[in-house]
């Protein structure tokens, strides 16, 4: 018992002494926190900056943080001396705290600096052919300036970088880094070595892919004085090996292989770039299977991917594009969340692989409502009508297909710079499209010039509104001004002024695609012209009104009534020229009369009217630049029908085809364009409504009005000059045209053959190529087209012009 207690003391003891040498902590620590305590903080009276000469102290002062006025901190100023330190104009720098003698709760901080060395001198050696002032302004920075390892060693590198943009790829530039230590000078030897340029580009090996196709993957470019500089950057001729290897892959050859031989002449001022192919085997598709696939029978699903199947060479673009077609599949039926991915498998055969389409098919989905947002100004009727002529609306299936086709359509408007669709709801087989649209401004006031061939040199004067809206009339004169009236309808006004050269034109256009709301349309057109014709001046003015009506969106019947009044005048008079050589001017002298007896028959005023009956056909997936559908029209026009002074019919037949040939991965198209048009006229029309062929929108390769039967001649030795056109009674005209792109979607390059005939002549035809450029200008897209024309045959009276272009700009 005596032995436990004493054990149970000791426990006892063990345990007061721990909460004792815990309380003998807690008692230093007060009474340490009572002196901390007893000293008040310092505030900082001023912070001075000694040692800078050259440095400004402002640089110094922002690398900082302590302030005037704010309480002194040791491990702040600690660290405002170290962001000093490492400046690139610092070698060391120090600080201390000097306390006030009149306060001791005040105290200076000062910062003691000592500079770096700058840079004494800034030589360049060895540079003959490039200015050394040139040189110099390649460099991060100047003589004088304090030494800045890391630029210094930079400027190697902008030196070389600059030689090599002058077309010296053999440039060698060496810092002389002993004076750089010893003297603070800065010297750059140059070596510069030949000015060498690409002269052209040759393959070996390319057996299955032209060289026409290669060049096209080649970022670098061959000399061309002014336009292309040849230069030889290592960087772009990397990405060129690396382009063409990847064009080979994605063509189905996976093996292929490429590297670049340089071809030097002796003096190495010009190099031919080889680039050496190993093409390997092409791979084949040997299977396609499908997974995932419980909706819709395999059977199906292939007869979906038209011929892409089996033995055929894989080429990357072919098998993204069945991909595609697959998800199109299914977004036309309301599979909406479905997802194809593709499955790749080589087998142990060479030049063997197969594809497999993985299916997620997801639910069947109904679109509920279409719920749109972000039109301030446009209406939403303007915008569901869109979605109405895909047949998108409530009930139907959720067509992702269609929608993406309205949506393509709405920004076709020009009204909005983007469109979104995207379903929303948590229903079980419903779904709600939300509809997101960002306006754009839609009204336009410019002038500025247009520059073509066949109207020449115009002034143009415009005020257009793509989103007019008749019935949003202003309630004051600050929304007129501040453009929120007229606007949101889907109506378009246009009002034009030209003054030119050889046209003079104005008029006045106001189109309804709704009117009450309905799938008919109203145009109405004022207009005045005024032209200098070959040999006469030819004036006009008056309008047209018409009414149309779209059935199913596709098929428009319309009717329309035409008045004008035209006048002929100014025609050049007549000469007579001395045939016989007598120096007289008798009756075996002939007459020449310059202006067409066609002309002669209507001079003075006329006025002229009829009544126009057509119908069309539009598939067309956009206004602007259709990329697929086409564009039927017929119509039969009726002169004379309310009096005048002619009477004659005339009938126009005209088609229009769109087919997308190819859709890369930025959905830039290359569309084949087909153009037919037919016209006749039945009686006696002046020249006037005669039709011409040639020009811009007709035959390029021919003047305007090039094409066309001839002036005849009169009777009893009076010749009529015979060179200026008349018109014919009829006219086919048949193109061809590749569109594709060149640049985004701003430049286009063009290959066509117009083709066609007049009452007179051969069947003529055109080949040629162009480019289109599509301008930003402010509210509206503006095209410059430039086409080269040759005609392959021709008529001998036939008016010739290679070059046709045509040119607006605002400003």
């Amino acid at each position: 018992m005596a032995l436990g207690a004493v054990v149970k003391d000791l426990k006892q003891l063990r345990f007061f002494s721990g909460y004792g040498a815990l309380l003998i902590l807690c008692i230093f620590l007060l009474v340490l926190s009572v002196k901390a305590s007893d000293d008040e903080p310092r505030k900082i009276n001023s912070i001075v900056i000694k040692g800078n000469n050259k440095l400004n102290q402002s640089k110094i002062m922002a690398k900082i943080h302590s302030r005037a006025g704010e309480f002194y901190q040791e491990k702040t100023v600690a660290n405002d001396a170290t962001r000093v330190r490492i400046m690139t104009e610092i070698v060391r720098a120090d600080w201390e705290v000097v306390q006030l003698e009149n306060d001791p709760l005040l105290v200076d901080i000062i910062f003691y600096v000592v500079e770096g060395p700058v840079a004494q001198k800034l030589e360049i050696i060895g540079n003959d052919d490039i200015d050394t002032e040139d040189i110099l302004e390649q460099l991060q920075y100047e003589e004088g300036d304090f030494l800045d390892q890391y630029l210094i060693i930079q400027g190697e590198s902008d030196i070389r970088d600059y030689y090599i943009k002058k077309c010296y790829p053999f440039v060698e530039v060496q810092l002389d880094r002993e004076r750089l230590t010893k003297e603070n000078v800065i010297v750059y030897n140059i070596v510069e070595g030949p000015c060498c340029r690409i002269k052209k580009f040759s393959f070996e090996g390319n057996e299955s892919i032209s060289n026409y196709r290669l060049k096209k993957q080649i970022d670098s470019n061959s000399y061309f004085p002014i336009f292309k500089s040849g230069r030889i950057e290592d960087d772009k001729v990397e990405n060129d090996i690396n382009n063409i290897r990847q064009y080979y892959r994605d063509k189905g050859f996976l093996d292929a292989e490429v590297s670049l031989k340089k071809i030097y002449n002796d003096k190495k001022t010009r190099a031919n770039f080889c680039f050496i192919i190993d093409e390997g085997e092409p791979y084949y598709i040997t299977s396609i299977e499908f997974k995932g696939n419980v909706q819709f029978p395999t059977e199906e699903l292939s007869i979906e991917l038209g011929n892409f199947g089996p033995d055929r060479i894989y080429e990357t673009e072919d098998v993204k594009a069945a991909q595609k077609k697959l998800k199109n599949f299914y977004d036309k039926k309301g599979y909406i969340y479905s997802y194809v991915d593709i499955e790749e498998k080589y087998t142990d055969q060479p030049g063997e692989i197969e594809i497999t389409f993985n299916i997620s098919e997801s639910g069947k989905y109904f679109l509920r409502d279409l719920i749109i947002t972000g039109n301030i100004e446009t209406k939403d009727k303007v915008i569901r009508r869109n979605f109405d002529r895909e047949d998108f609306t409530p009930g139907q299936l959720y067509n992702q297909y269609s929608a993406d086709r309205a949506r393509r359509r709405l920004v076709g408007t020009q009204y909005f710079s983007e469109v979104t669709v995207n379903p929303i709801g948590n229903d079980e087989n419903q779904r709600d499209a939300l509809v997101t649209v960002e306006e754009i401004a839609t009204g336009n006031f410019s002038f500025g010039f247009a520059v073509d061939t066949n109207n020449g040199v115009m002034g143009q004067f415009s005020v257009v509104q793509k989103n007019f809206d008749i019935a949003n009339r202003p309630k004051s004169l600050r929304e007129l001004f501040t453009g929120q009236s007229f606007i949101g309808g889907g109506q378009s006004l246009r009002l034009n002024i030209e003054p030119g050269t050889r046209v003079t034109r104005g008029n006045i256009n106001f189109h309804e695609p709704y009117l009450f709301d309905q799938p008919n349309y109203l145009d109405v057109n004022l207009y005045v012209f005024r032209r200098w014709r070959e040999s006469y001046l030819e004036q006009k003015g008056g309008g047209t009104i018409g009414l149309g009506r779209r059935f199913n969106d596709i098929w428009s019947v319309d009717g329309s009534v035409r008045l004008e009044r035209v006048k002929i005048s100014e025609l050049d008079d007549a000469y007579v020229v001395d045939t016989d050589g007598d120096g007289d001017i008798d009756a075996d002298d002939d007459l020449i009369v310059v202006a067409p007896k066609e002309a002669e028959d209507v001079e003075g005023n006329n006025f002229f009217n009829s009544f126009i009956f057509g119908f069309g056909h539009d598939t067309t997936d956009r206004m602007y630049r259709p990329s697929e559908g086409h564009k039927l029209r017929l119509s039969w026009e009726q002169a004379g029908v309310f009096g005048g002074n002619f009477t004659h019919s005339k009938v126009i037949g005209s088609a229009k085809f769109y087919h997308t040939l190819h859709e890369d991965l930025a959905e830039r198209r290359t569309i084949l364009t087909s153009r037919i048009m037919a016209g006749s006229i039945l009686g006696d029309a002046p020249l006037f409504e005669k039709f011409y062929a040639g020009g811009s929108g007709s035959m390029r390769g021919f003047e305007y009005r090039g094409v066309s039967p001839r002036g005849g001649q009169y009777p009893n030795n009076k010749k009529r000059n015979n060179d200026y056109p008349v018109g014919s009674d009829s006219i086919f005209l048949a193109s061809t045209e590749l569109t594709y792109p060149l640049y985004e979607e701003t430049i286009y390059g063009k290959l066509f053959c117009d083709t066609g005939i007049v009452d007179e002549g051969n069947y003529r035809v055109v080949v040629g190529f162009g480019i289109e450029l599509v301008i930003p200008q402010l509210f509206q897209m503006v095209p410059m087209q430039m086409n080269f024309g040759f005609p392959v045959v021709k008529d001998d009276m036939d008016d010739t012009q290679v070059f046709n272009f045509n040119f607006g700009m605002n400003f």
